[in-house]
């Protein structure tokens, strides 16, 4: 199922509803800047952790140190990838790779990842205004449950989508939540539900960083529960943002995906410490 941002522009409470024929692509112009103007110029070139303080110490609770850990920092988790073991990129590990093509490349870097020695970097550069182009990492995870808890670490070049979990409740009825970062400290947290004929977003939050987000490293945790109420929520450092969402998600198996999403310009991502539980 083909799913693209209901909305032009992402900024403060902005909602949209996209048309039937879904051509309404992500555009993050009005995100305070669009298009990032620096960042990681190749797979082993990306910026350091130096910004992970970003001169200020007010930006602690939303930017990370490195960590030599990675997966060892979530035991028991369904599953977790820190990009440092053979196989982490492997077709076996994923349940879709979308879509490697001459200007769209994964590969591991040595380059300060979050968890030495490797995180993974997504660079999606054939991508045009008015189109929609995807270079994604995506597990499915089975066993339907009440929640869903994804961690992740991402360092963003350029203000656009990393990370959706997507669910579908019927064959035309699907509800994905995704996180959007914009130049130059916004994070935008939001539903959008598809039903095959509309795209919709029905409910958001945002949240304005202390320091500018892109070209550092930042932690963050999505997360869906139906107990005691169903809510989905976004931890970025103290930062946390809570949208309520349709209780029929309950029970039905998350499919988790990392990368450029419905990038309308060259995007570029790295990721690390990849964890995600769930509970029946």
């Amino acid at each position: 199922m083909d799913r693209r941002l209901p909305f032009t522009a992402l900024v403060a409470s902005a909602v949209a509803s996209a048309v039937a024929s879904c051509s309404l692509l992500t555009d993050l112009s009005g995100l305070s800047g669009g298009p990032g103007d620096g960042g990681m110029a190749s797979a082993d070139s990306a910026p350091g952790g130096d910004g992970g303080d970003g001169g200020d110490g007010g930006a602690k609770d939303d930017a990370v140190a490195p960590d030599a850990s990675g997966c060892g920092r979530y035991p028991g988790a369904a599953f977790c990838v820190d990009f440092d073991k053979t196989g982490d990129l492997a077709p076996s590990t994923w349940s879709t790779i979308e879509t490697t093509g001459p200007s769209r490349t994964i590969a591991l870097t040595t380059t300060a990842p979050l968890s030495p020695p490797n995180a993974v970097v997504l660079d999606l550069q054939d991508a045009v205004a008015g189109q929609c182009k995807y270079l994604r990492l995506r597990k499915r995870l089975t066993g339907g449950t009440t929640r869903t808890s994804v961690h992740f670490a991402v360092r963003a070049s350029t203000a656009a989508v990393p990370m959706t979990i997507d669910f579908d409740v019927t064959n035309t009825l699907s509800f994905s939540l995704l996180v959007a970062l914009g130049k130059p400290t916004l994070v935008h947290f939001f539903i959008q539900q598809n039903d095959n004929s509309n795209i919709t977003e029905v409910g958001s939050a945002d949240v304005e960083l202390t320091t500018p987000l892109l070209d550092r490293w930042l932690e963050m945790t999505m997360e869906y529960t139906s107990q005691p109420s169903n809510l989905a929520t976004l931890t970025v450092g103290s930062d946390k943002l809570t949208i309520p969402v349709p209780s029929n998600l309950v029970g039905h198996d998350p499919d988790i995906g990392f990368g450029p999403y419905c990038a309308s310009m060259p995007t570029r991502f790295a990721f690390d410490d990849i964890a995600a539980y769930l509970v029946p």
